[in-house]
């Protein structure tokens, strides 16, 4: 069971801070693919980066995650915007598993969200996560890619400090193009640069309906 309690308020700045904003830029490149309207489900979503930013793209989103600390960072966030008023956001605290879907979404995301898990178990949420998705619809995944030993340990130090902190599991960088994700097939994955200029250790997959 993952415990995120002592992470809550800082695990965005780190993300930003250790990948010189590639996460962010992932999420920006997700959010920049919605059209006013669209469904958006955002699992393990955290403190609401993403969220934010689907929200402001007109999106109507649901934030599910299953930490009470991490939804709580999220609403505050959110809160304090200049334009919070205007934001669709539903926050549901909940397991995925135990997530009753009122309707599937045209977007299911999940950045970085299935390195949680211990391969057999990131493989069934991610079969889960595909049962959201329309047809015609979009899951996105963000994460580390595979690759040399140079990232395997970019990807090492991260993985030992959440594994000790948070509970996460052990695991090798996962490669998701491998992957199935339910019936749904893979068109693109993306991979983008840590600090903007550096190496393409982060990617960005998607699956369509």
């Amino acid at each position: 069971m993952t415990d995120y309690r002592l992470l809550a308020e800082i695990y965005e700045p780190l993300g930003q801070l250790y990948t010189g904003g590639a996460i962010r830029a992932m999420k920006r490149a997700a959010a920049a693919r919605l059209g006013p309207g669209s469904r958006v489900l955002c699992v393990g979503g955290g403190a609401g980066e993403e969220a934010l930013f689907a929200a402001r793209a007109g999106a109507k989103v649901t934030l599910l995650d299953r930490s009470r600390d991490m939804l709580a960072t999220a609403r505050r966030t959110h809160g304090n915007s200049p334009d919070a008023s205007s934001l669709a956001i539903d926050y549901v605290e909940a397991d995925l598993d135990d997530f009753p879907a009122a309707a599937p979404y045209d977007y299911v995301w999940s950045h970085f969200f299935l390195n949680v898990f211990a391969r057999q178990e990131a493989q069934r949420k991610l079969d889960r996560l595909s049962e959201f998705v329309v047809p015609g619809g979009s899951l996105v995944v963000s994460d580390f890619a595979p690759g040399g030993w140079l990232r395997q340990l970019y990807f090492g130090l991260p993985l030992v400090a959440f594994w000790a902190l948070t509970g996460n599991a052990w695991h090798a960088i996962y490669d998701y193009s491998q992957w199935r994700a339910g019936g749904l097939d893979l068109v693109g994955a993306e991979p983008f640069p840590l600090f903007g200029w550096g190496p393409r250790w982060l990617t960005q997959w998607t699956w369509r309906a």
